[in-house]
């Protein structure tokens, strides 16, 4: 294809994509180049048989480039079908199974991996089907990338209970903030309030256990400092939440101390939701909420009870090495 030609059928595809919806769900039907190779040879095409000895591959090699594209453009909605494991070609029970799952992707959960709890369910209740053919396509694809990069890991720590400065004042108080242009009256409870500048002590906390984490070979990211700079900058629930949660997503590891923290607890859902390896530091005789002490259900969730810093940095280290040497295989 000549320059003009390329030129052309770019304009026209940028044209087309701009229009396009996002996408519900992205499903990509996954096999080995040695496979495809005996399947197209299979079928008979001449042109095909004009193919370079590595076209496969590099085909894989970029379609495994628009899947990692697709995977942070729209988290939680790229599965992938094995499709030499699942060969639906010629098995219409199969393909219909198939189908049915996506359909319950759909409308149930499209961005969360499946949970069976056997026994818990109710006769009435209508759940995945038996058979799971999607599986999220982040690991995979997320492990090749992982050996040209660090693996990052997402700090959660409680903000709001260990804020050492003034909370927003009662109703009633005069706001310091300027009144609408347009001469509106303004109370102070439509103005977004600093909720406190995190404490020093706790933030030491979370800086030992980032440099911890970081001779593991990792990068961090901490939200009350990269997104909310320890409680200094005027950020918005709304403006919190957006960044919070889209982190979560770029993230490959979750530490979280989950104490009675609400937002905790929802960064830790949405990694949970995501697949995301997650572990959680709870120390001793402290407690946190009943749902967080069964998260153990999950083989990617681990919960550290600890006592001394001593204690905590043996097994943290360990655990992180032990998922960093998995997420790097």
């Amino acid at each position: 294809m000549d320059r003009r030609s390329y030129r052309t059928y770019r304009q026209l595809y940028e044209i087309m994509q701009a229009s396009l919806p996002s996408p519900a769900l992205v499903v990509f039907c996954r096999c080995s180049a040695e496979e495809v190779l005996r399947r197209v040879s299979g079928r008979g095409r001449e042109y095909e048989k004009f193919y370079p000895k590595d076209h496969l591959r590099l085909l894989g090699r970029l379609y495994d480039e628009w899947l990692a594209s697709a995977d942070e453009r729209f988290p939680g909605k790229v599965f992938e079908i094995d499709s030499e494991a699942t060969d639906f070609r010629n098995d219409a029970g199969t393909l219909d199974a198939v189908a049915s799952e996506i359909s319950w992707q759909l409308t149930n959960r499209s961005n969360q991996m499946s949970l069976q709890l056997d026994g818990l369910a109710s006769e009435s209740t209508v759940g995945p089907p038996e058979t799971h053919f999607l599986v999220s396509a982040r690991r995979p694809r997320r492990n090749a990338r992982r050996l040209k990069r660090k693996p990052v890991v997402y700090i959660a720590a409680p903000f709001t209970g260990r804020a050492s400065a003034a909370k927003a004042e009662a109703p009633g108080a005069e706001s310091t903030e300027a009144p609408p242009s347009d001469g509106r009256s303004q109370s102070l409870w439509e103005v977004p309030a600093l909720h406190g500048v995190l404490d020093a002590q706790h933030r030491e906390f979370l800086e030992w256990i980032e440099a911890l984490v970081q001779s593991c070979d990792c990068d961090t990211f901490i939200p009350h400092r990269d997104i909310n700079g320890w409680g200094n900058k005027h950020l918005t629930p709304e403006q919190v939440a957006e960044a919070c949660t889209a982190q979560v997503f770029l993230s490959d590891l979750l530490i979280a101390l989950p104490a009675a923290s609400f937002g905790t607890h929802y960064e830790i859902g949405v990694a949970v939701g995501y697949g995301l390896s997650t572990i959680l530091l709870i120390p001793n005789g402290s407690s946190t909420s009943y749902l967080m002490e069964g998260l153990s259900i999950h083989n990617f969730v681990q919960t550290i009870r600890y006592g001394s810093r001593k204690d905590l940095s043996d097994r943290l280290r360990l655990e992180v090495n032990k998922l960093v040497s998995v997420l790097k295989e």
